[in-house]
């Protein structure tokens, strides 16, 4: 079993049929830097696909389901809706998600910005973070009221987008 990233259809056709040369059957995760057009020319996946990895078609953003902002989880939401019917065109099971992040806004997928958003947290938060390993949290930051607010945020996203999921016939994955 290997990994290789995808940057285009063609490329993905050339790992499948020297996969399938081998005599194996390739599986795919689609990824979150996929967009719609890409998704359109790899249709010969359908059937080799076993996530997705939202937000898929890409948009730019993770979806942010710990954000305190109602708007913004009610949109990463529908981003889980669009990579669930995503999964479900492509014959795969689940949708993986990161259920959410230190920003009350929709998170970057490009990481430069990402820990641009994280330098910009207001003071009582900026000391919650390990800017230097990326969104990682500080100790204690489980025990703080800000944390409780994020985690009753993403709980409540994350019932919502497992039953968008669920609509769409497949299943939620939720890591890190």
């Amino acid at each position: 079993m290997a990994l290789a990233p995808i940057r285009t259809a063609g490329e993905a056709r050339d790992l499948q049929e020297q996969v399938r040369e081998r005599g194996r059957e390739p599986l795919f995760e689609l990824s979150y830097t996929m967009d719609e057009s890409f998704l359109r020319d790899a249709s010969f996946l359908r059937g080799s696909v076993l996530s997705v990895h939202a937000p898929c078609p890409g948009n730019g953003f993770f979806p942010n389901l710990a954000s305190r902002d109602p708007a913004v989880r009610r949109d990463g939401v529908e981003v889980v809706r669009r990579s669930a019917a995503t999964a479900a065109l492509f014959g795969a099971r689940l949708v993986v998600l990161h259920p959410g992040y230190t920003l009350d806004s929709a998170v970057p997928v490009d990481m430069g910005r990402r820990l641009s958003g994280l330098a910009d947290l207001p003071d009582e938060e900026r000391g919650q973070v390990w800017l230097a390993d990326g969104s990682i949290c500080s100790r204690g930051y489980c025990a703080r009221p800000s944390y409780r607010a994020r985690l009753a945020a993403a709980t409540e996203g994350l019932a919502a987008a497992e039953a968008a999921c669920r609509a769409e016939g497949v299943e939620l994955a939720v890591e890190n």
